[in-house]
């Protein structure tokens, strides 16, 4: 059950997946382009070299729980307080975005009556958004979600402890659906759930596992359809393009609409390569330019393409290393979605303390929703992983015990 562990294994499940479904053309999408073949063709090569080489080395410590030095109750007890300063920042952070809402909307009372009814115009305007302090605090509930987890499953909490951590989880993720996205909640989900998915593979069996991704697997789709309501994205009344239901359709739309993005670039011969390098590595030119020294980079979000008779703006994660350098690009940071990624994670399972687990989840689901968008050119990715690799370098790396032939 190991390789349920290895990022490579949700890149090669996800992507597969989504290209089948594009390539059933429930909706009238372009023909598939040679070169698409050619990248899908890559991605399961390195994915199964790459499960293959890292799964035998692969050594998962059993007991999370002793990583610390100290009792696991004095850690229970202190990492409580821990659970409780996050929270707060967290929650503290959406406000502080939303009081630019309430200024937006003329008041919060204004701003409640568009929450509820016209969703979508928040959506709008937090796209129109730049920096925003509020938002990157937020960034800290996907802290606080997987240090809950983490300490649920690896823990030793009184019956007190796990009510205060499933009643933070709660008002954390309920909280954080006001941004009105249907990426966020689900990526908040994915980190607490991996970490129970880790405690199965190393208590569990096959059977419960299943059990636990089939649960998953539904949560999503469910979260996926409710806000889609709740947003105007699912209309129940229109008529669709395939003739499937509404709901089921933008489900498929969701899941395939990248290929078909990406199949429309590809097809261009070549038209869509940029003139300067700043899809690759947004994040870190928008930090320089915060700080003069480098111009700031244009907008991250993409025109819109027709695609079988409706529009998108995302091309799975192939889009920003393929307009920054074509296929040569794209191959370099397959190898880095497959090989680096399993690697790192193979050294966070060594030490399997809570920060290594947090930063596994990150490395899973941006290879988990690569059919969709680009996770690892986002701000959240980029600032998690200079968090992590500080850690690393002021505590030093410690040495992977490997498995035994």
């Amino acid at each position: 059950m190991k390789i349920f562990l290895l990022p490579s294994f949700y890149l090669l499940v996800f992507f597969n997946i989504g290209f089948i479904l594009f390539e059933l053309r429930l909706i009238d999408y372009l023909e598939t382009s040679p070169y698409l073949y050619f990248i899908v063709l890559q991605v399961n090569l390195l994915c199964l070299i790459s499960m293959i080489f890292h799964r035998k080395i692969l050594v998962v410590r059993r007991f999370a729980g002793q990583a610390m030095n100290f009792s696991s109750r004095e850690k229970s007890t202190s990492s409580i307080y821990m659970v409780f300063i996050l929270s707060f920042a967290s929650i503290a952070g959406i406000y502080i975005h939303s009081v630019y809402l309430f200024d937006q909307f003329g008041g919060i009372a204004a701003y409640l009556l568009v929450l509820a009814n016209s969703s979508h115009e928040i959506r709008i305007l937090n796209g129109d958004i730049g920096f925003s302090v509020g938002i990157q605090i937020a960034y800290l509930s996907w802290v606080v979600v997987s240090l809950i987890s983490y300490k649920l499953h690896f823990e030793n909490v009184t019956k007190s402890q796990r009510v205060f951590l499933l009643a933070c989880f709660v008002l954390v993720f309920l909280v954080n659906l006001t941004f009105i996205d249907r990426t966020r909640p689900i990526w908040l989900a994915w980190n607490f759930f991996f970490v129970s998915i880790i405690h199965t593979v190393l208590f569990g069996n096959l059977k419960v596992l299943a059990r636990k991704m089939i649960r998953l697997g539904a949560g999503a789709l469910g979260i996926f359809v409710l806000i889609g309501l709740w947003i105007g994205k699912i209309e129940g009344e229109r008529e669709t393009i395939s003739g499937a239901p509404q709901w089921l359709e933008s489900i498929y739309i969701y899941i395939t609409g990248g290929y078909a993005y990406l199949n429309i670039l590809l097809s261009s011969g070549g038209s869509f390569l940029s003139d300067e390098f700043t899809r690759s590595f947004y994040p870190i030119l928008m930090f320089l330019s915060k700080l003069g020294l480098a111009s700031s980079p244009p907008s991250q979000i993409l025109d819109f393409k027709n695609v079988g008779g409706y529009e998108t703006n995302t091309g799975t994660f192939v889009e920003p290393f393929l307009s920054d350098g074509g296929l040569i690009l794209v191959a370099i940071f397959i190898v880095v979605h497959t090989f680096v990624f399993d690697f790192i994670a193979t050294r966070c399972y060594s030490k399997m303390n809570f920060i290594s687990i947090f930063y596994v989840s990150l490395l899973t689901f941006c290879n988990l929703v690569a059919f969709f968008v680009p996770k690892f050119v986002s701000v959240p990715f980029y600032g998690f992983t200079i968090i992590y690799f500080g850690y690393i370098f002021l505590s030093g790396f410690s040495k992977v015990t490997y498995a035994k032939k």
